[in-house]
């Protein structure tokens, strides 16, 4: 896979407030989180992409926690994309791509998301940036790209990068309702080791950005003035030495239940197994669990030779219990995932085993030499038939020429 062939600008802090955006998302569910994602604009030139701004998709998560947009959704973005050449507070710039937070799987690209890459995103040197929340608000992130063939590696990304929260808290969401504008007639200069961030004025759907910088009020401090008309209290403990230790030991309690409770698993493990038949992995699952029967759609991935695929499975398909795979390498992971109406179901298994047999062409048995002998006298007299043809063919010419010259003889004597 080819390098990308373009380089990606980007200001500071608009990374930091998509950073931000998904931070919040994975807050909103307490098992896994919520995935958001939003169009990237800017502008293109000759060898560079430059990102300048964001606005978010609407996605009413029909289909659970992950970023599956239904026919609503679709039509809103596909409006969306219409009108906004028309946006005063968008000029200058276009659609260059999209985000979208993964909470649950790794940095790449699903199914799901290839689709809708490919049908709103379609340009060449349209992108996809996906972010991957961790711990304390930071987040991995990662770039994909067209190569100049048209392929997209969807398994991993080649520009995979961190970043790190730098005082910006998410806040709540607000409704769905087109974001308040943005100014961005200059376009932002990327940011160089060791500069300080360029400064951001891009408004987010998921979050308002507050500045570290900016003291807090601390709601156990009290103002001087209080302090003075405060009277001072002889031979009783004041109230604020009892609630400062309660305080403390009430902390202390709810981080020692916090770590020592184990942690829920985010999906509910499902049997599965493996079978190799003749170059045929069967994946067989227990299609009579009562779970199953409430699920609406699942997904199966397959890595195998150095590629991943992700293939959708219908509500039928999940409850047959069973799919066929023809491997191409002797070392295949596949893992499943079924959403129903509570936490989801999932399995993974990892197939090693000799490479895949291959299909020799049988090849055809020799004529002997009477056979050759027959078809060399068929071959004589086929062309004999063959020249005599020729020669009718050419005595039927001359005779059309005679007699279109006597015919235009007879009308030049007229």
């Amino acid at each position: 896979m080819p390098e990308c062939p373009f380089s990606i600008e980007y200001p500071h802090g608009l990374m930091q407030e998509l950073r931000a955006a998904v931070a919040y998302g994975q807050q909103a569910f307490t098992r896994g989180g919520m995935e958001v994602g939003g169009v990237l604009f800017g502008t293109r030139s000759e060898g560079a992409l430059s990102i300048r701004a964001w606005r978010p998709i609407a996605c009413e998560h029909a289909n659970g926690p992950a970023l599956l947009l239904s026919e609503r959704d679709r039509n809103e973005l596909k409006e969306f994309l219409e009108e906004a050449a028309t946006l005063p507070d968008l000029a200058g710039a276009e659609p260059v791509g999209w985000f979208l937070s993964h909470t649950r799987s790794e940095i790449s690209l699903r199914e799901s998301d290839l689709n809708l890459y490919r049908e709103f995103f379609p340009a060449a040197s349209d992108i996809v940036l996906v972010l991957r929340p961790g711990r304390h608000g930071a987040a991995r992130a990662g770039f994909f790209f067209r190569s100049p063939e048209g392929a997209i590696r969807s398994d991993h990304s080649l520009f995979e990068f961190n970043i790190e929260r730098e005082g910006v808290r998410p806040s709540m969401p607000m409704e769905r309702t087109p974001p308040p504008p943005v100014e961005i007639s200059a376009p932002h200069e990327r940011r160089r080791r060791g500069a300080a961030p360029a400064p951001v004025d891009t408004a987010t759907a998921w979050v308002r950005t507050t500045r570290s910088d900016v003291p807090e009020p601390d709601p156990l401090a009290t103002s001087p003035a209080n302090d003075e008309m405060e009277p001072v209290l002889t031979g009783k403990r004041s109230w604020r030495w009892i609630a400062l230790p309660v305080a403390a030991l009430v902390a202390i309690g709810w981080l020692y239940m916090a770590r020592t409770r184990a942690p829920e698993p985010a999906e509910i493990p499902i049997e599965m197994t493996i079978t190799d038949r003749g170059g045929q992995l069967v994946v067989e699952w227990d299609h009579s669990r009562p779970e199953l029967l409430r699920v609406r759609a699942g997904e199966i991935s397959v890595t195998d030779a150095g590629g991943k695929v992700s293939i959708a499975l219908t509500a039928a398909e999940v409850q047959a219990g069973s799919f066929t795979w023809t491997r191409k390498s002797g070392d295949v992971r596949i893992s499943l995932r079924f959403d129903g109406a509570g936490k989801p179901l999932g399995a993974s298994a990892h197939f090693l085993g000799a490479p895949p047999p291959q299909q020799r062409p049988e090849r055809a048995a020799e004529p002997d030499s009477a056979e050759l002998d027959r078809l060399r006298k068929e071959n004589i007299e086929l062309r004999g038939e063959i020249d005599r043809a020729k020669a009718r063919a050419d005595q039927a010419e001359t005779a059309v020429r005679v007699l279109r010259e006597r015919l235009d003889a007879t009308e030049t004597k007229k």
